[in-house]
């Protein structure tokens, strides 16, 4: 399970907007007519929202499957979900069980939920999404932008989930782009889907902690699981007229698209903790990361440690090599000439 270190749930008074930003880490300046929670599961109001009917759009991904397996438990209905149609398993005439209920496909089909097919102009399935009249629209993963025509349907917004603490690191991977710049602040963000990606009012967020050597698939999974205790805990109050959201602070903000082949290099000049970390979670990738050491490149395919008692210099030992870097060193497996 992720180690929590703060859940912040973003709230605003109708009548006194604050116009200042948190930066993501800092505790946010509010103005006389703001405030802020402090719990994952506010009691600061005297009962919970109705029942939410939600249409649900996204991937057979772990940040988009678990979210919408909470909802499926929770008291909230589930009215559609809207699939991606890159890579889209249409369901069968004759659907067979899947036991591991690992895709939308599967959850639609074991729950009796109407599916959708996303396409990359939304008009395909904007009228099929407003015949469900949703409070809510709950996005996550899914590869094309909505069109503003199916963001003002809901009467609660369409709400994103975004692996990370906006406004840093906007853009399709950001888990990616964190590892690789050696973040020690990972979580995720709850925001309100605008014209521009990931630049919406923040809703809530939620820091989660990331142990060293973890891969790229088990962080998806914590930031998952995370995402859902925000989602539902947001759920609960999105009727209260306090429940504005926070604008972004564009000075902090930074977006990246999805990685080159030349940002797997790694360099010397980098933290051992950060080396490490990264090799480790993109291994699942398959990729080799070239690192250049005294004028020549060598290629890294697997980090086995690194320490950081003391700095040293380059060793090769057969297929081992020790990387020296900014403050200690890696130990990794690297490809022989």
């Amino acid at each position: 399970m992720a180690a929590v270190s703060r859940v912040s749930l973003f709230w605003n008074i109708v009548s006194n907007v604050h116009r200042g930003v948190a930066q993501p880490g800092s505790a946010p300046a509010w103005g006389a007519g703001g405030r802020r929670f402090e719990s994952s599961h506010p009691d600061h109001f005297s009962s919970p929202s109705p029942t939410m009917n939600i249409v649900h759009i996204g991937s057979s991904t772990a940040l988009s499957l678990i979210p919408l397996q909470a909802l499926l438990e929770s008291r909230h209905a589930v009215q559609a979900i809207v699939v991606d149609d890159r890579g889209h398993e249409r369901a069968p005439e004759f659907p067979l069980f899947d036991v591991s209920r690992t895709s939308l496909e599967s959850l639609a089909f074991t729950h009796g939920i109407p599916l959708i097919q996303g396409t990359s102009n939304g008009s395909a399935c904007t009228e099929q999404i407003r015949r469900y009249s949703p409070d809510v629209i709950f996005v996550s993963c899914f590869s094309h932008r909505l069109s503003e025509e199916i963001c003002a349907i809901p009467a609660h917004g369409s709400i994103n989930l975004h692996p990370s603490l906006l406004p840093a690191h906007r853009g399709p991977d950001p888990l990616f782009w964190q590892f690789r710049d050696g973040d020690d602040d990972f979580g995720v963000s709850l925001h309100y889907v605008s014209p521009e990606l990931d630049t919406g009012s923040v809703l809530a967020q939620k820091r989660v902690s990331m142990a060293d050597g973890i891969t790229y698939s088990t962080a998806c999974y914590q930031l998952a699981e995370a995402g859902r205790d925000l989602l539902l805990a947001l759920l609960d109050q999105i009727e209260h007229p306090f429940c504005l959201g926070q604008p972004q602070d564009e000075t902090c903000a930074g977006y990246q698209s999805f990685p080159a082949k030349e940002d797997f290099m790694l360099s010397t000049d980098w933290t051992a903790k950060r080396m490490y970390n990264f090799m480790c979670a993109m291994q699942e990738r398959g990729r080799y990361y070239p690192c250049v050491i005294e004028g020549h490149t060598y290629y890294l395919i697997k980090a086995l440690s690194y320490q950081t008692a003391q700095k040293t210099d380059l060793t090769i030992r057969g297929q081992r090599i020790t990387v020296p870097c900014q403050n200690g060193s890696v130990e990794a497996d690297f490809l022989l000439e």
